[in-house]
């Protein structure tokens, strides 16, 4: 699966696939150029994400451009913390959403929204053991992943950089069948 081509819009402008290694020096500038410099993966990060949760990891591309992309490890832990998210375990049932990041020159052209719905529609069929997706935001992104159909849990007990971050999460079909 982690070399298929996915996508969940018919649209000709944009395609989604899993990120592969030669996508990595244009996935690091988007994400260096996208976050404050304590906050930004460095690319030893993202190539550890690439090889060990290629999978989770997916990359928006406008021609043969790479222009966002979206990507997570997975977790058995219920709640995120340093040690969930900087970790990769295959088993797991949590996914755990490190970053959505879209190029600064494309940015405000509703590609954001794009880019996380797809990569939610991805793992809801590619990645049938999650039965949550969880991230960490600033406060001003969590009407951003509300429409995405995120819920707040409350403050994160992750630091990371010096603002405060927001724990939220989004239940998968499966797992909200489970609730019912």
């Amino acid at each position: 699966m982690a070399n298929e081509p996915y996508t969940a819009f018919s649209s000709e402008d944009l395609f989604f696939r899993p990120v592969a290694q030669e996508d990595l020096p244009a996935v690091a500038a988007i994400e260096q150029a996208g976050f404050p410099v304590d906050e930004a993966a460095s690319p030893e990060t993202l190539g550890f994400r690439q090889r060990e949760a290629g999978h989770c990891f997916l990359v928006a591309l406008k021609g043969d451009e790479v222009i966002g992309y979206a990507c997570g490890t997975l977790t058995k832990g219920s709640q995120l913390s340093h040690e969930t998210m900087y970790r990769h375990d295959p088993t797991g049932g949590c996914l755990c959403v490190h970053s959505l990041c879209v190029a600064k020159e494309q940015q405000r052209r509703g590609l954001g929204p794009r880019i996380m719905r797809t990569y939610i529609n991805y793992v809801r069929s590619a990645l049938p053991q999650v039965d949550s997706i969880k991230l960490i935001c600033k406060q001003d992104l969590i009407r951003f992943y509300e429409r995405s159909g995120f819920h707040l849990l409350g403050p994160s007990e992750v630091v990371h950089g010096k603002d405060q971050w927001y724990e939220m999460q989004l239940l998968t079909s499966r797992q909200e069948s489970k609730s019912s």
